[in-house]
């Protein structure tokens, strides 16, 4: 039987949310999308590693269509449930379908102790990557249907009254109110592989996919507590007007940040460590670490 494995988030696709993923046997074509890594489109990779590993989101089929594809033309396309995939669980499946589907027991990795500073070797057991405690908690008080928006209070936030491009007339109303509420759909796959060829640069990557996810820009009062009241909904239209000068001028550098935190840490994702003895006199946990250079290595 073809391993299963559940999803914190899932797929939410036409109406409905897939949350259980189940895997196809590796064979000699899943084998030459997992050792081919594109070194200029990362993202591109692990989505066709995805594609073609799985069998099914839920009712959704995946691999098989994909893995015929790949074999009557050499190549195939990336399906469109893979691209509306949440980014982060993404991260969880690499995980999945390297221990499931790959190589669960890698020998002979190198690390550095912490305490001692030694240069070391140990096995690493991928089977022991598990989600952390608080995010084991997190994902039992939230059900999969309730992750399709981020909502980022900001600490400073910022008003259009010195903003050239948003001295327009129908504006005029919302000039002196504080803007300090954003709303953002839930970051998928899709927007990572649109702009992963920034992706060295990981402020500048998470600015692009936060204009791309932004959809509501509100100054309230008393934001994030019970008595939160709302002042006034700048029109969405603002953004296209502002681009990502938005985010490069006109956020302080402690709101970019949080904002950065909120899209990448709401969705609980799978780690590449997990804690354990160091095999040192000392025998302290310490992360054991799978570097993610060394996934699918041949």
């Amino acid at each position: 039987m073809t391993p299963t494995i559940s999803l914190p988030a899932g797929l939410h696709y036409q109406g409905a949310v897939h949350t259980e993923v189940e895997f196809l046997k590796t064979n000699g074509i899943a084998e030459k999308v997992f050792v081919k890594k594109l070194a200029d489109k990362p993202y591109t990779w692990q989505a066709r590693v995805a594609a073609i590993a799985i069998k099914r989101i839920g009712t959704i089929p995946i691999g098989a269509a994909v893995r015929e594809e790949f074999i009557n033309t050499g190549d195939f396309k990336i399906p469109e449930p893979i691209n509306q995939l949440p980014l982060a669980e993404l991260n969880t499946l690499l995980v999945e379908i390297h221990r499931n589907l790959w190589q669960a027991i890698i020998p002979k990795q190198e690390f550095i102790c912490k305490f001692c500073s030694k240069r070391l070797e140990n096995t690493i057991d991928l089977t022991k990557i598990d989600y952390s405690p608080e995010d084991l908690e997190f994902i039992k008080k939230n059900p999969p249907e309730s992750f399709t928006e981020i909502l980022v209070y900001l600490k400073d936030g910022f008003e259009i009254d010195d903003i050239k491009e948003l001295s327009r007339e129908d504006l005029i109303p919302y000039k002196g109110m504080n803007f300090n509420k954003l709303t953002f759909r839930v970051p998928v796959v899709k927007d990572a592989i649109n702009h992963e060829r920034f992706a060295e640069d990981t402020v500048d990557f998470w600015r692009k996919i936060s204009l791309d996810c932004l959809l509501k820009i509100e100054s309230v009062e008393d934001g994030d507590t019970p008595t939160e009241r709302l002042n006034a909904e700048l029109p969405i239209i603002a953004k296209s007007y502002m681009g990502i000068r938005f985010f490069d001028l006109h956020l302080s550098s402690e709101d970019l940040k949080g904002i950065r935190e909120e899209l990448t840490e709401y969705i609980p994702t799978l780690p590449f460590y997990y804690l354990d003895e160091c095999p040192c006199d000392r025998r302290l946990m310490i992360p054991h670490v799978m570097e993610a250079s060394g996934f699918f290595s041949e």
